[in-house]
């Protein structure tokens, strides 16, 4: 189960699987990169380990922090990725990028010729679960730490809430689905669907195990109201 990836470079959209960034305004942030010649090890995460080959040409951090390096070589940089896997990170590539995920943790590693290679380091965010804003039959996973969760009206009297649990095993995720099968709703391991009463309205509900990645296991969930 992988995302979709989706590159924009040079203003036209190449799409194929992972999903890989080049992170929010690139072509501004370059410009004000600075700490020339240093890996940024004081804003980056200790788990992500220095880019050994090339010149660190700059780096800046906001939410998100993008590298720049040059003189670098695709070799180069499949070697460090290799390294990345062995050090337990989950690595994928796609669409002219690459993904390497470890916990809360994302790095994009994308070559665009002689403007070298630009890392994208983001850390996500844990959340809170929202028990008041949720039917109380779509139950948190047990031992879920939420992280990236975001809570999307669809239209429609429809809704989707989607979120990540830091550091769910598969086991864990099977044994979340086979509870809500075992209470009733239907479906399997990937996909299980129910109905249930709230706030006095019959919704439609459904979750589905979306991804299991870098540690983590990502889950969909939507519920719609019935007539």
């Amino acid at each position: 189960m992988k995302k979709a990836l989706c590159l924009i470079l040079a203003m036209v959209p190449v799409c194929a699987a992972p999903l890989v960034t080049l992170g929010t305004a690139l072509a501004g942030q370059i410009t004000v990169l600075q700490g020339k010649g240093v890996w940024p090890a004081d804003k980056v995460p200790a788990e992500l380990p220095p880019y050994p080959d090339g010149e660190v040409a700059g780096s800046g951090c906001t939410d998100e922090c993008i590298i720049q390096v040059a003189n670098t070589s695709e070799a180069a940089l499949r070697a460090y990725l290799e390294g990345l896997k062995a050090a337990g990170w989950d690595v994928s590539s796609g669409g002219g990028g690459s993904e390497a995920r470890k916990g809360a943790h994302t790095a994009t590693f994308v070559i665009l010729g002689a403007a070298g290679l630009h890392i994208t380091v983001r850390t996500a965010t844990m959340s809170a679960w929202p028990a008041d804003s949720i039917p109380e039959a779509i139950q948190k996973p047990q031992g879920c730490k939420p992280m990236d969760a975001m809570l999307s009206d669809q239209g429609n009297n429809s809704w989707q809430y989607s979120f990540t649990c830091l550091g769910m095993s598969e086991q864990e995720a099977n044994a979340y689905m086979d509870g809500l099968i075992k209470n009733g709703w239907v479906g399997d391991r990937s996909m299980a669907t129910s109905t249930t009463r709230w706030r006095g309205k019959p919704y439609a509900l459904s979750v589905e195990l979306y991804e299991i990645a870098g540690g983590n296991v990502s889950f969909n969930s939507y519920y719609q109201q019935e007539d």
